[in-house]
């Protein structure tokens, strides 16, 4: 192989090859030449790259003339980057060799005025260090040095080498954010050094309007590693207060310090100050000091408000003061900033609770204040109000603070008690204070303060229950009270448990389905999941259990075309919105919001397991649940088996068959079959284990899984469309590395008549099938992407110094001082 290097003149067939990519280079280009040319051009250049034994030779010199442009030379470097990026492995050493010293040949001539130049010569070298740092290649840091002290140029293409290489741990563009990628992992002892220079720098660089924001970037990066700092730092004093010195002169410093924190807009930093809050607040001397409750007021005013929920933003805004906007700038998206903010509430307001017992005559009367404030502006708020509307987030934030009131309940009674002797309050006003004041009073735990609470809201209402007792106290005045012996009247009589009472006669109604579908069926979308869950488990699970096998078709299927998709999109959305609350941490946490979110995580659950029922019931001829009681019904632990459990069925009734067969409820069947087994609930993912084979092998007996009907359909395609448009098969041709021996039988197969049809249908399919086999179950944004490979360096075995003897120490083992007249008995 003819070698050349950066100052060597071009020879023989390399000189050659390097004028012919020049010329190719230089007419892509050129604007007037024609498409055709353009594109000839491009297929030269990219065959070279992909081919060529040269690539790193002709690039070298293509980089390195000075005669080339420097769209040419860019090209060059391309060149020499894709030989070590994609042949490294297959290169002998020599050429690894030539490459490395050619390569920064070009980083110590200065490389070349056009940053873009500049930039490319980094990723040669980022490539070479990915594959030979440190084992095979010790003298690198050195010769980088070497580079920079050759001038700013040598320096701006060092910088560019670390700015590729941290680019696996961050997006960077310049100088600063090259810091910024680094600063987050290296040992502070750098960041630190000769007493904080780079913190000066940064510092400085804040006053400048160029470098502001990338500065400001990298000293957040710095922050945030000591954010834990502070956390520890109150951890620290807690557990050490006992013999804290002095605390006058410097309590008050790291308090203000809090409060500064505290009141950002940031709720980043309001939460990273609010741990040392909750450790002091904890803490029973810290939080009695008078340094500590002097503050206090000042620190409700500043995080108080930090529990209004706040909405991330779809765009930036421009308020720089603005919770919403910090929110946007340190969260990327709107789910990690949800995660984030049920975090930073629950903690602030456990930090309530420890300011309540701390000083409760102050939180109290924050509260109150910000009650009356609350309700004053009642009056000026709009009937109908959002979950955004200011007015619904400070009620809402108002309404965390429940457990505040215990230590005034007296007070809060006595007011309560004075507006509900007020003739214009409302009975459901009435009742919903007289509900507030229980539900407090319940806190206390104490039996009689509950009874004597409970006794005085209920007054009059003892003795209307008492005048119940007649009809209460045997069976006949029950009877009498609800009106059991009263004849019965037809026209209003409910009819219940149609299916299996009126059996056949039921069914045979015609229009039955639709009239289901019609009224018990209509406007499903609107029901909550309490309502969704009698309707399949009353409703649907008798009507198809019942249902004889002459109806399937007109009641059964019916139903099921209508319900199952629907119940497959209900649930879905469910279990995604259910997820999210799991990830978010919301059913984790001990308080909060605990009612709602885990209503509706059962509900879910519940629904989803009785769906399930009705699934196995179409499919395999499962049985009813025997319930025995209403509560056994409403059990969770429920298993639908009625029974011991049966063995599960290996095919699908003659129901299932038909609904796989269905169009609309056959694929809605089988996803919710198979979606069971990714929800988390383990009932709902046996349920769905035992129903998967079954739902499968009436799936491919019923054709709808599989891919040989695609395969089929495509190859029928082609061979309908070959003889009319012969310029078809250029899209066969244009799957790379595709065999063009390949595509020349199956013409042949195509136009072949034999008398055995069948086998030549076969091999059609077989062989356009091994032709699209590249094209088959890849994503469209990952077809025919050229993988990078990098082998691992040998290990580096690190010598270990071999412990040496007490004697062989400098300072001796020592055995003089045992026999000193000093020493120790």
């Amino acid at each position: 192989m003819n070698v050349v290097g950066v100052g060597s003149e071009p020879t023989g067939e390399v000189a050659l090859l390097v004028e012919e990519l020049s010329r190719a280079v230089e007419l892509t280009l050129i604007p007037t030449v024609s498409h055709e040319e353009r594109s000839q051009a491009y297929n030269a250049c990219e065959s070279f790259k992909e081919n060529s034994p040269w690539c790193a030779q002709a690039g070298l010199l293509l980089a390195s003339g000075n005669q080339h442009s420097p769209g040419v030379k860019h090209f060059g470097l391309q060149l020499m980057e894709h030989t070590v990026k994609y042949r490294w492995t297959q290169i002998t050493q020599a050429e690894k060799i030539f490459i490395k010293e050619n390569a920064m040949k070009l980083l110590y001539l200065g490389g070349w005025d056009t940053s873009h130049l500049n930039d490319a010569l980094a990723r040669v070298i980022v490539e070479m260090i990915k594959r030979e740092w440190p084992q095979q290649w010790p003298t690198l840091l050195a010769e980088l040095s070497d580079a920079c002290s050759r001038g700013h140029r040598h320096t701006q293409i060092v910088l560019h080498v670390f700015l590729r290489l941290a680019e696996d741990v961050a997006i960077l563009q310049v100088v600063l954010l090259t810091l910024t990628g680094y600063v987050e992992w290296v040992s502070i002892n750098h960041v630190v050094m000769n007493n904080g220079r780079l913190l000066q720098i940064l510092c400085i660089l804040l006053q400048d309007d160029v470098f502001q924001l990338p500065a400001a970037e990298c000293l957040l990066q710095i922050v945030n590693r000591k954010g834990s700092v502070l956390a520890g730092l109150a951890q620290q004093l807690t557990s050490l207060w006992s013999y804290a010195t002095d605390a006058e002169s410097w309590l008050p410093v790291i308090l203000e310090t809090m409060l500064l924190l505290t009141s950002h807009p940031s709720l980043t930093l309001a939460h990273t100050a609010n741990s040392v809050w909750l450790a002091f607040l904890k803490h029973e001397q810290i939080s009695k000091l008078p340094y500590v409750l002097a503050v206090v007021p000042r620190w409700l005013q500043a995080s108080a408000p930090k529990v209004l929920k706040v909405s991330y933003p779809s765009s930036r805004v421009n308020n720089a003061n603005d919770a919403v906007t910090y929110a946007r700038m340190d969260y990327d998206s709107e789910q990690e900033f949800a995660i984030f903010f049920s975090r930073c509430r629950t903690e602030i307001l456990e930090s309530f609770k420890f300011c309540m017992t701390a000083a409760p005559l102050v939180t109290w009367g924050y509260v109150e204040q910000w009650t009356r404030a609350a309700l004053d502006k009642v009056d000026t708020c709009p009937q109908q109000m959002d979950t955004h509307h200011p007015m619904y987030i400070e009620w809402e934030a108002l309404s965390q603070y429940p457990l505040l009131l215990l230590p005034v309940f007296g007070r809060l009674h006595e007011l309560c008690r004075a507006a509900l002797a007020r003739p214009d309050l409302s009975a459901v006003e009435s009742v919903t204070l007289q509900e507030a004041l229980l539900l407090v009073s319940n806190h206390f735990c104490c039996y009689e303060r509950q009874s004597a609470l409970v006794a005085q809201v209920l007054g009059d209402c003892s003795e209307r229950w008492a005048s119940l007792s007649p009809h209460l106290s045997s069976a006949e005045g029950l009877t009498r009270l609800i009106g059991l012996d009263a004849p019965p009247t037809e026209d209003e009589d409910d009819l219940g448990a149609a299916a299996g009472t009126l059996g056949r006669e039921l069914y045979a109604v015609p229009g039955l389905a639709n009239f289901l579908v019609d009224s018990l069926f209509f406007g499903l979308e609107y029901l909550p999941d309490h309502w969704l869950r009698p309707i399949v488990r009353n409703a649907l699970k008798p009507l198809l259990h019942h249902c004889p096998p002459a109806h399937y078709a007109d009641v059964a299927l019916p139903l099921l075309e209508h319900f199952a998709p629907f119940m497959l999109t209900h649930l879905s959305v469910r279990w995604d919105y259910i997820s999210s609350l799991y990830e978010s941490g919301k059913l984790e946490e001990e308080g909060g919001s605990e009612s709602q979110e885990v209503l509706e995580d059962i509900l879910v659950r519940n629904l989803t397991r009785e769906h399930l029922e009705v699934l196995k019931i179409s499919l395999v001829d499962g049985g009813l649940s025997i319930e025995s009681s209403v509560d056994e019904m409403e059990d969770d632990t429920t298993t639908g088996s009625g029974g011991a459990q049966q063995r599960a069925p290996d095919h699908v009734s003659e129901l299932g068959a038909l609904v796989l067969a269905q169009p609309c409820a056959g694929p809605a069947t089988l996803y919710t079959v198979i979606r069971a087994l990714t929800w988390n609930d383990s009932p709902s993912s046996l349920r769905g284990t035992a129903l998967a084979l079954p739902a499968l092998r009436g799936a491919l007996a019923a054709g709808r899984v599989g891919a040989a009907e695609a395969n089929g359909a495509l190859t029928a395609t082609y061979e309908i469309l070959r003889p009319l448009f012969p310029g078809i098969v250029a899209v066969l041709r244009a799957i790379p590395d595709v065999d063009a021996h390949d595509l020349h039988r199956l013409d042949e197969k195509l136009n072949s008549h034999n008398t055995k049809p069948s086998k030549i249908d076969k091999s059609k399919r077989d062989l356009f099938k091994k032709i699209t086999s590249r094209l088959i179950g890849r994503n469209v944004g990952q077809l025919f992407k050229k993988e990078v490979y990098i082998l691992d360096l040998p290990t580096m075995h690190i010598v270990k110094d071999k412990p040496r003897s007490a004697i062989d120490t400098p300072e001796g083992a020592g055995l003089e001082r045992l026999f000193a007249p000093s020493a120790p008995t």
